[in-house]
């Protein structure tokens, strides 16, 4: 069975308000998936910890935490991003999610970005053999690879996101990722998510593109599709009278 894209939803903070949530997304039609992922990336001040934070969403999903990713900039200031998703979720119509920074007092600009699929492995859909591969700059570069990821089975998700420190022009990915979904603020923590779904398993590693940004960090996870029918099951004929 294969993976299917059914919604995408951005939503976030503004440099305005200081970026302090929680932030909730306008309502998402997600009738027909059953895996929801969702990404944030935000800003923290002056703080020696990657302290993340939660989602939630309005069917009350159980949402489980990958890894936080944590990247510093100048004078102790640094920037995270973090992946979480929900399995066999609940879905409907109007859903909505919601990010909650673990410490408003020092977490703010933060963005958030949602995609919703069908066709995942309802009972373990994460890959942990292909791990959470994660990667970050300081530097003012064009490019960032989180590194190389490899699925344990064919027709895996793999979804990547990219944080920046500055909204720069709309970033690219290789290696026949989907075209980014985009939560843009100048000013804050711009974030970007792609998928790919790979029918025959296999490394990738793919690589963003964008103009000069400095502080940037990439993130990677692997997802496992339900698995097919057991095909057609056709009865012994002895048992209906046949050849008896």
């Amino acid at each position: 069975m294969s993976y299917s894209s059914i919604a995408q939803q951005s939503w976030g903070g503004t440099v305005g308000n200081s970026g302090i949530s929680p932030y909730t997304s306008s309502a998402t039609n997600t009738t027909g998936a059953d895996l929801l992922i969702c990404a944030a990336s935000w800003y923290t001040n002056n703080d020696g910890s990657a302290l993340g934070g939660t989602f939630t969403d309005s069917l009350s999903n159980t949402w489980t935490k990958l890894s936080t990713n944590l990247y510093g900039g100048g004078g102790g200031n640094q920037w995270n991003t973090q992946f979480s998703y929900a399995k066999n979720a609940t879905v409907g119509a109007s859903q909505t999610f919601t990010w909650n920074c673990s410490n408003n007092a020092v977490q703010n600009f933060g963005g958030c970005v949602m995609m919703a699929f069908s066709g995942s492995d309802l009972t373990a859909p994460y890959d942990s053999t292909a791990g959470n591969p994660v990667n970050a700059s300081t530097s003012a570069i064009t490019s960032l690879q989180a590194g190389s990821i490899t699925p344990t089975n064919n027709n895996e998700l793999i979804v990547a996101i990219l944080a920046q420190n500055t909204a720069s022009t709309s970033p690219t990915i290789d290696s026949g990722f989907s075209t980014p979904y985009l939560y843009n603020i100048t000013g804050g923590t711009p974030l970007a998510m792609s998928y790919l779904i790979q029918t025959s398993a296999g490394a990738v590693n793919p690589t963003w593109s964008f103009t000069v940004v400095a502080n940037n960090a990439a993130n990677t996870a692997a997802f496992i599709a339900a698995t097919g029918g057991g095909g057609l099951i056709l009865p012994r004929l002895g048992l209906l009278g046949v050849g008896s």
